[in-house]
């Protein structure tokens, strides 16, 4: 017999406490921001000068900067001058009225700053103007509250609930006023509450509320109105809960016989799936308060009688057939019927030729042949039911791509992938879908048969080839591959010659063409695709922008070789360069052949639109002088009317440029005899008068 020996703690113990207040003590000093302290008014006085003149500078280029707003208030109530924060809030709320954020902080300036009527005046206007904002309403509501105006607290909530907001809003008018004992006044915002909300809910909220407030009467009045009033809606209306809410509490009261009466009066009422729920919970107040025995068997075979009486009345109606079943599969000893009501149920075949009605049972089908293949273990009946199945279906009016691919991955799951192949190819012969195609593709592709692939796709192309997200699909698949050559002669198959392609599906191939390009650094190739889109397209004023937008992206050799090289050594290195003077140079010659086309194509919107372009371009990129240059030929607006319409015109100074130099040039020219002789004849006759 061996003796385990062990050590000796340690005299000195070092705790997990210690450890941390070690590491805590021995970090490095935090970086601290240099302060910058104000010794006098006028320093202030500068500072604050300086932070305004900023803040209205970038508003004046930006109104709609909202956050900019805000902290420019921010700022003024720092330097404790309210009246010019007041001022910058009103500004906001004229630029944008309906910002609820910009509300929010408006009156929480004003109750920081102890200005409590200014901030009821400012909730006053915010949900006057945003009436369907809740959060508005809660911040008024909790300011008067917190205030002791009750009264006051009391007409917002009147107003409030005008606006039939949600049901929290009610609960919250209830509570506020249980909380000061007006219960009458509760019970009269019940009564609209379930006039507005004739809801489930809402009753059963009330008489949770007379629960605690109330007595028997006044709790049973209520359960009696709340089923009054649902029923007089309609039956679609009224729910088992009500009743089972309603027995409960009878039940706690000891009202046993009013509790069966109301149990028999829901089950009269009630249909479908409502009477099923509330027959259950019929059963378990039977269950504690009555007869127990046999309770069991008679809830399955009621609810058994009442499905196969449905059956037999319509027995194509296949939604009783699938609860029938998963009733069966609920209770034990019963596979032998089982197995009997699928061989009914698949024998039913729809009669009509509608799909919906088809795919009910088809559904049903792969449902029983699922559990002959993974529960019973019945291959060979499994295979035989597919056949069947697939034998039955009318291909040549629709098909259901889930039982040929289901039948497909059920001999694969056999091992017998040629099966699965033929089978799948046989569909595709019969009736080619795209659901079809795709799971082929997906099969193929998790076999790594990658030729097999190639041939699908081909062939899906040649079924759909109007459909430019399969060309798409095509190529970014060779992507994947690696090959770029298929890639790109898939692209330019689709861009070149397909014209039969409508022209947003053709933009959209040559968008995905040009991101591949540039994805894989062949700006050249990119660059020549950008120039058959716009032979293609010339009127489009966007592909214009986007080509010369393009040539910002494009790097020198030596950034490309540069990011080439240091992607090497590191996989996730992101490729950002800087845009150089020739790349800027290229983009202004693209806009400049734009502008071009446009003016000799007298498209006056779309200058306008490639001079704002150009305007925003020169704006980052651009030099003071460049800038001055594009305002000056920025085109101006002109109204005039033509009769009883406004029209709006646009004058480019580049036209009015181009007309005075042909005058100089008119001038310039000598005249002839005729021209001087008729300006000599002028000139006696002002000489005479």
């Amino acid at each position: 017999m061996s003796v385990m020996k062990t050590k000796a703690p340690a005299d000195l113990q070092i705790t997990a406490e210690q450890i941390l207040l070690e590491a805590y003590e021995s970090k490095d000093p935090s970086l601290k921001l240099t302060e910058h302290k104000i010794n006098d008014l006028e320093e202030l006085q500068q500072m604050q000068l300086k932070k305004r003149t900023e803040y209205e500078n970038a508003l004046r280029m930006n109104r709609l900067n909202i956050g900019q707003w805000l902290r420019y208030a921010t700022f003024e109530i720092e330097q404790r001058d309210y009246r010019r924060a007041r001022s910058v809030f009103e500004r906001c709320l004229e630029v944008d009225p309906t910002n609820v954020t910009v509300w929010i902080r408006y009156s929480q300036t004003e109750l920081k700053g102890k200005n409590i009527n200014h901030a009821r005046n400012v909730l006053e206007r915010a949900t006057t103007v945003l009436p369907r904002v809740d959060k508005l309403w809660y911040l008024y509501v909790n300011l008067e509250e917190t205030l002791g105006n009750v009264v006051g607290t009391r007409e917002i909530f009147l107003r409030w609930i005008n606006w039939r907001p949600s049901t929290n809003v009610w609960k919250h008018f209830i509570y506020f006023e249980s909380r000061y004992g007006e219960l009458e006044n509760c019970r009269k915002i019940f009564e609209k509450f379930v006039v507005a909300y004739p809801k489930t809910e809402t009753w059963l909220y009330w008489t949770s509320f007379e629960k605690q407030h109330g007595d028997v009467v006044d709790i049973r009045n209520v359960y009696t109105l709340a089923i009054d009033s649902v029923m007089s809606l309609g039956k679609d209306f009224l729910d088992e809960t009500l009743f089972v809410s309603w027995c409960d509490w009878e039940t706690q009261q000891k009202e046993f016989a009013r509790v069966r009466a109301l149990y028999k009066f829901g089950m009269d009422h009630l249909t479908g799936e409502r009477r099923d729920r509330l027959f259950e919970q019929y059963t378990i107040f039977e269950k504690q308060y009555g007869d127990r025995e046999g309770i069991e068997e008679t809830i399955m075979q009621k609810r058994k009688m009442k499905y196969e009486q449905l059956l037999s009345e319509d027995p194509y109606d296949y939604d009783n057939w699938w609860l029938y079943i998963e009733l069966l599969e609920g209770y034990n000893d019963t596979n032998e019927l089982l197995e009997q009501t699928y061989s009914k149920a698949l024998e039913t075949v729809p009669r009509s030729q509608s799909k919906p009605d088809w795919e009910k049972y088809v559904y049903l089908w792969l449902k029983y042949l699922f559990v002959t293949e993974i529960e019973s273990v019945d291959i060979s009946s499994a295979r035989e039911g597919y056949k069947k199945l697939i034998s039955l279906i009318p291909h040549k009016k629709f098909t259901f791509a889930k039982a040929w691919t289901n039948y497909a991955y059920f001999e694969v799951r056999q091992d017998d992938l040629p099966q699965a192949r033929k089978i799948l190819g046989q569909s595709l012969g019969l009736c080619p879908k795209r659901k079809l195609f795709k799971s082929y593709i997906a099969m193929e592709l998790k076999l790594k048969e990658f030729d097999r692939v190639r041939k699908l796709y081909e062939k899906f192309i040649e079924t759909w080839p109007t459909d430019v997200s399969l060309w798409i699909e095509y190529a970014e698949f060779e992507n994947q591959m690696d090959d770029d050559e298929r890639c790109k002669a898939i692209y330019e198959i689709v861009t070149n010659g397909a014209e039969i392609l409508p022209d947003e599906e053709r933009k959209e191939a040559f968008n995905k063409f040009i991101e591949y390009l540039m994805s894989t650094y062949q700006y050249s190739e990119a660059r020549n695709a950008y120039s058959k889109f716009l032979l293609l397209f010339k009127h489009d004023t966007v592909i214009w922008i986007k080509k010369a937008v393009f040539e910002l992206t494009i790097p020198s050799e030596e950034q490309l070789n540069e990011y080439l090289l240091r992607a090497n050594q590191n996989e996730d290195l992101e490729f950002e360069f800087e845009v150089t003077e020739e790349s800027k140079q290229r983009t202004r010659k693209e806009i400049e052949k734009a502008l071009a086309f446009a003016k000799a194509t007298n498209n006056k919107s779309m200058r306008v639109m490639l001079f704002q372009a150009f305007k925003e371009f020169e704006s980052v990129y651009g030099t003071k002088d460049s800038q001055e240059t594009i305002n000056e030929r920025f085109p101006t607006v002109v109204r005039r009317r033509e009769g009883d319409e406004e029209v709006v015109d646009y004058v480019f100074p580049d036209d009015q440029f181009d007309s005075k130099q042909v005058e100089d040039v008119e001038d310039s020219k000598p005249k002839s005899a005729m021209q001087k002789f008729l300006e000599n004849a002028k000139k006696w006759k002002e000489k005479q008068t």
